[in-house]
């Protein structure tokens, strides 16, 4: 194979802010997503538009490796501008499926234009040949999505249903499609967004995504989520209602894209800091992590009520000095918060507060002498 470029891919995660229950979300996310989708859209125009004139097609069957990010001539056959031309305007709507969330493929992907044909395939697999370049992209980004493991059911069949005109009309019916799907949020690493639901009571946040703060607005669940840096991979928000507590009405697909290429994040350490536990104390939680365990020592014999507050799901559990469980709870308290109602003698004391179920999120834990 004869190396034509390496090229950077600049995989600038496509944040699709999609509407959940509210109209007016459409239209305060709209912009970012018509700006992303948009401008890697005239990109492929205008390498469609530059083929007639790029000049000589010998006809070289080319490659893109995507491990390698690497293009050129597949068996080192000579090629010309033309060939050249046609693997660019390919790697635009192959930098346009990674902007939106999709991974990288493992096979080596092969391109050709011979007589006025366009040929897309993949190494060691079938190909197929169009009659227009515009329609050989959008088989070949329909593909792509098609094939990709990570992105959401909804999503890939409107990618895919878009595609079926060419990939020329990708900008405005992509766009489109996409605000009109409230079944998915698409969020890009270490970004904060706040998002509507009106028939939820409490919002769960799924591992990488961090609930901050829940607003209730005329009946409306505004809940303010972050995804965390360093996250790259599917996520969901599960909606409850005060009415079942403990089996979600509904999930929500999130998407959080990151860069092309990230190191795997290294698991979670336990938060060994001590950390004393006075009247209030305001914490977060980082999402994956083991827990935080707050000190206090009682004075004189009485009963307490331990509780925590927020949108955060937590679970508290109370030990002696040496170890010793004496309570644990769930959702005892207001929403999913725990609480905790103990007599406690004097001594010293330990509150271990830990998230159901490996996320995180801020929380307030009081500590409050019954009379």
């Amino acid at each position: 194979m004869t190396p034509l470029s390496r090229r950077i891919i600049l995989c600038i995660c496509l944040i699709v802010p999609l509407p959940l229950a509210a109209a007016n979300t459409a239209e305060s996310n709209r912009p970012l997503l018509t700006e992303r989708v948009e401008a890697q859209s005239r990109a492929i125009t205008d390498q469609l538009s530059g083929l007639p004139k790029t000049g000589t097609v010998l006809g070289a069957l080319m490659f893109y490796d995507p491990g390698e990010d690497l293009a050129g001539a597949y068996r080192g056959e000579a090629y010309g501008p033309g060939d050249r031309a046609f693997v660019e305007a390919a790697l635009a709507v192959y930098d346009l499926y990674r902007q939106i969330g999709g991974e990288r493929p493992k096979r080596i992907q092969l391109f050709r234009q011979s007589k006025g044909q366009f040929h897309i395939g993949v190494e060691s697999g079938a190909g197929h040949w169009f009659q227009t370049a515009d329609k050989a992209l959008g088989h070949y980004f329909a593909r792509l999505v098609g094939a990709s493991q990570r992105l959401p059911d909804s999503l890939k069949s409107t990618a895919i249903t878009v595609t079926e005109v060419g990939i020329s009309a990708t900008s405005a019916r992509l766009s489109d499609r996409l605000l009109s799907d409230v079944s998915l949020i698409a969020m890009s690493s270490g970004e904060s967004r706040s998002l509507r639901f009106d028939n939820a009571d409490m919002v769960v946040a799924g591992s990488g995504l961090i609930v901050n703060k829940v607003t209730r607005l005329n009946g409306i669940l505004i809940a303010n989520v972050s995804a965390e840096s360093g996250t790259d991979r599917p996520s969901a928000l599960h909606l409850y209602r005060e009415a079942k507590r403990f089996s979600p009405s509904q999930s929500q697909d999130v998407l959080v894209t990151g860069e092309a290429k990230r190191p795997a994040s290294p698991t979670p350490e336990p938060d060994t800091t001590p950390k004393v536990l006075k009247t209030a104390v305001t914490d977060s939680l980082r999402s994956g992590a083991e827990g935080h365990v707050y000190h206090f020592t009682i004075a004189s014999e009485a009963d307490f009520s331990i509780a925590s507050g927020g949108p955060s799901d937590l679970i508290g559990t109370l030990k002696t000095e040496d170890g010793a469980t004496l309570h644990s709870d769930d959702d005892s308290g207001d929403g999913y918060n725990f609480r905790i109602r103990q007599r406690l003698a004097p001594g010293a004391y330990t509150l271990t507060v830990t998230h159901c179920c490996n996320g995180g999120g801020p929380y307030e834990i009081s500590i409050d002498q019954n009379r």
